[in-house]
Formats: C-alpha cells, sequence, structure tokens
C-alpha cells in the first residue's frame, strides 16, 4: 500500500469512528500533506535558533529604548515586525540615541 492509500484510509477510519469527524472532513488535504511530508530535523532546529536570536534582539532593543522610558506597544510590535538588518541597525541607533524621541526620529529617516 502507497503511504497516501494508508494516510486516506486512516483519515476514513478516524471519520467512520467519529474521531476528530469535523476537523479531518475540514482538513483532510492538509492532513495528508502534512503527513506525506518528511521531517528535517536540523532545518527545523535552524529554524527554531533562528527565530530565538531574532526575539533576543528584540528583547534587548526594547530594554535598551525601556532606559528612555515605556516603549509603547505599537513600537514593541514594529520592531518585532522588522527584517534582521534592520532590527540590527535599530539597535546601534538606540544604543547611540540620547532619547526615545531621538530614537524615532532616526528611524524615520532610515
Amino acid at each position: 500500500m502507497m503511504k497516501i492509500d494508508a494516510v486516506d484510509q486512516a483519515v476514513d477510519e478516524c471519520v467512520e469512528a467519529g474521531v476528530l469527524e469535523e476537523f479531518f472532513n475540514k482538513h483532510r488535504k492538509e492532513v495528508r500533506n502534512m503527513v506525506l511530508t518528511e521531517f528535517d530535523e536540523e532545518k527545523f532546529l535552524k529554524m527554531m535558533r533562528e527565530e530565538e536570536r531574532a526575539a533576543g534582539k528584540c528583547d534587548l532593543l526594547i530594554e535598551i529604548l525601556s532606559d528612555f522610558g515605556t516603549v509603547s506597544k505599537e513600537l514593541q510590535n514594529r520592531i518585532q515586525n522588522v527584517d534582521n538588518d534592520t532590527l540590527v541597525h535599530w539597535t546601534r541607533l538606540a544604543s547611540r540615541a540620547e532619547s526615545m524621541e531621538g530614537f524615532l526620529e532616526q528611524i524615520k529617516e532610515s
């Protein structure tokens, strides 16, 4: 039996048994693709490390800026949604800034 047939059969049996019936009926294609896609642990771990580094950089920038006062939720969200190069650049700017206003002015210009 081919993998795809085995996955389809397992999903059909779950639906017939009432196990996650609504979920499998709604997401059958996604379930099939997930099960058939090979898991690359090395790639996954690399991605997790990159995400952790990015989160650490965001935390560092917010910590530097908090020396100037409260960092607004809007600015925190903006920081968390920029690319890595921008994050590094903003961290350098923040470390040289004399105030929150000065930092905000600099990132407008960059």
